[in-house]
Order: structure tokens, then C-alpha cells, then sequence
């Protein structure tokens, strides 16, 4: 896939899914509904400022950064709707919370150390 067909994509996943995501505050939808639009607009948003930032910043090949910028826009959301859910269900706690970041530390520890383009 190409760089502009990819950040174009990415731009109309962005704005149809934070669109979604406040039309759900108008119509009576199942509670699960409100958290997947959040993750996929916080997601889409993260990965696009993310790359955009990357590519101003590190001289890295696009695709490995795109790859980086998706990877933790993946995460941010994670932990952004992980803390909401456990919220909304009222089981935060500050143990929890730092458990729940420990988790989400260690995946992407395990995820960068077995990929073989960051390898020096």
C-alpha cells in the first residue's frame, strides 16, 4: 500500500469513527457499542498523530514507522478504554490500574523484542 493511500484511509477511518462514535450519544445503544467507537477513534487518532509526529522527528523507513505508530495507538487505547471499562463497573483501583499497566508494559515488550526490524 502506498503512503497516500494509506494516510487517506486512515484519515477516513478517523473521521467516520468519531463521527460513530457521537451520533452513539444520541441513540439508545448497548454500553460495549460506546467503548468500541471510542477505541477505534482514539486508535485511528493516535496512530495518525503518532506517524506524523514519527516521521518529522526519527529517519526510520515509513513502513516500520507506520507499523510503530499503529502498535501504540493500539495500546493507547487499550489502556484508555481498559481504565474506562474498569471504571464504569467500578473496579479501579489504584493496584489495579497499576497491574493493568504492567500487562500492557510487558505486551509491548514481548512484541518489540521478537520483531526482527528493530534488531541492531
Amino acid at each position: 500500500m502506498k503512503l497516500k493511500t494509506y494516510l487517506k484511509t486512515l484519515i477516513i477511518c478517523l473521521i467516520i469513527s468519531w463521527v460513530i462514535f457521537a451520533l452513539l450519544f444520541f441513540v439508545e445503544t448497548p454500553f460495549y457499542l460506546h467503548y468500541f467507537a471510542l477505541f477505534l477513534g482514539l486508535s485511528s487518532t493516535w496512530s495518525f498523530l503518532e506517524f506524523i509526529w514519527r516521521t518529522r522527528r526519527k529517519k526510520q523507513p515509513l513502513f516500520l514507522q507506520s507499523s510503530i505508530a499503529f502498535r501504540h495507538s493500539l495500546w493507547f487505547s487499550f489502556l484508555v478504554v481498559g481504565f474506562s471499562l474498569f471504571q464504569k463497573f467500578n473496579i479501579l483501583s489504584p493496584l489495579n490500574g497499576v497491574l493493568f499497566l504492567i500487562i500492557l508494559g510487558l505486551l509491548e515488550f514481548f512484541f518489540r523484542i521478537t520483531d526482527k526490524r528493530y534488531q541492531p
